[in-house]
C-alpha cells in the first residue's frame, strides 16, 4: 500500500497540494483523474521520487517500478530494442517489443519511429523493469483505434499493478473498475 499523508507541495505561489492524504493498493490498478493542472502528474513524480515533497511523507512505495510518461523518455542514441534491453533481456525485450506490433522497428533509433511508436517502446521499457507496479501517466494518448485497444489490453495482461493517470473514463474502466481517485482544481 502507498501511503500519501499529509503532503503539500508548491511551485512558486502555485499551491499543488495542501495537506492532500490518500492510499494506493499496490495490488490493483487505480485511476487518477481529473482536469488538467489538478495535480495529476504531480503526484506522479512526486511517488516516482523525482520531485520532492515540500511537506508530507509518502511511504510503501514499491521498490521496483515501471515508468511511462505522456511524453516517451527514450535514449536518442539508443534504438527500440536497446532502450528496452536497458532493464531486462535481450530476448524479453525484443518479444515484448514485437508483441506491441514493433518487429520492424527493433533496429531503429527515437528519431526514426512515430510518436506512437516511441509511446510503445517506453511502454515495453516500463514492462520489462517493473512488470509488478507501474505508474503510467496518459501512456495511450499517441495511440489510436484498434492499436489503443490492443496495447492497453497487452498493458493489463502484463502489469499486475499501478496508477494510471488518464483523461478517458473508457481508460480508467478497462484498468480500474472503479477504483479511481479524481483530484481537483483548486
Amino acid at each position: 500500500m502507498i501511503i500519501v499523508s499529509e503532503l503539500f507541495k508548491r511551485y512558486g505561489q502555485t499551491r499543488v497540494f495542501e495537506g492532500f492524504s490518500c492510499t494506493f493498493d499496490t495490488d490493483a490498478f487505480t485511476a487518477l483523474t481529473g482536469p488538467s493542472g489538478s495535480g495529476k502528474t504531480t503526484l506522479l513524480r512526486l511517488i516516482a521520487g523525482l520531485e520532492k515533497p515540500d511537506r508530507g511523507v509518502i511511504a510503501g512505495i514499491p521498490e521496483r517500478f515501471g515508468t511511462v510518461f505522456a511524453e516517451p523518455r527514450l535514449f536518442a542514441h539508443l534504438t527500440a530494442l536497446e532502450n528496452v534491453a536497458l532493464f531486462g533481456a535481450r530476448e524479453q525485450a525484443e518479444q515484448i517489443l514485437c508483441a506491441l506490433g514493433l518487429a520492424e522497428a527493433l533496429g531503429k533509433r527515437p528519431h526514426e519511429l512515430s510518436g506512437g511508436m516511441r509511446q510503445r517502446v517506453a511502454l515495453a521499457r516500463a514492462l520489462i523493469y517493473g512488470k509488478d507496479f507501474v505508474l503510467l501517466d496518459e501512456p495511450f494518448h499517441a495511440l489510436d483505434g484498434q492499436l489503443r485497444g490492443a496495447v492497453m489490453s497487452f498493458v493489463k495482461e502484463n502489469a499486475r499493478a499501478g496508477i494510471l493517470i488518464t483523461h478517458h473514463p473508457e481508460e480508467a474502466e478497462f484498468f480500474a473498475k472503479g477504483n479511481n481517485l479524481h483530484l481537483t482544481s483548486e
